[in-house]
């Protein structure tokens, strides 16, 4: 048994996995840098081919999933807040002032679209989303900044 800052027991086991979730966490944030640099470099671009569109909203996908899981596991450790679904780990970032109004409504916006991609059967749905993933990406490098 090891004590914590209060002077009660706690058992080694728990130390041993709050450090490897610290490490799981530290590893999801770089993999949510990564993806958003990825993303990053497609999101901007004009004239993309339909190879290179398809990349993009995959990139988008694999990138929002990335971000969001940080964020849930960054409420988790540094807010002592859990929560599950991606618009309640927005609002929650919202509540707690690391989004703005702006930001959050802007990421519900882009979770409905992330969500939407799978079921997206027309050229316009597809044309309207890649003009938002400009934006998109602005939030997110912003909210990541904000949570590293």
């Amino acid at each position: 048994m090891t004590e914590d800052i209060t002077g009660k027991s706690v058992p080694a086991l728990y130390w041993s996995n709050m450090v490897n979730f610290m490490e799981k966490i530290t590893e999801q944030h770089q993999l949510a840098i990564n993806a958003l640099g990825k993303f990053h470099a497609l999101a901007f671009r004009q004239n993309l081919n339909d190879i290179e569109r398809d990349a993009l909203l995959q990139r988008f996908q694999f990138t929002v999933a990335a971000v969001l899981q940080y964020a849930g596991d960054y409420l988790h450790v540094h807010q002592n807040f859990d929560v599950l679904s991606p618009k309640r780990v927005i609002r929650a970032c919202s509540e707690k002032g690391i989004l703005t109004t702006e930001e959050a409504a802007a990421a519900l916006k882009m979770v409905d679209d992330w969500n939407a991609i799978a079921h997206a059967d027309t050229e316009e749905f597809l044309e309207s989303l890649l003009l938002r993933l400009p934006l998109y990406d602005s939030v997110m490098h912003s909210w990541l900044e904000k949570i590293k």
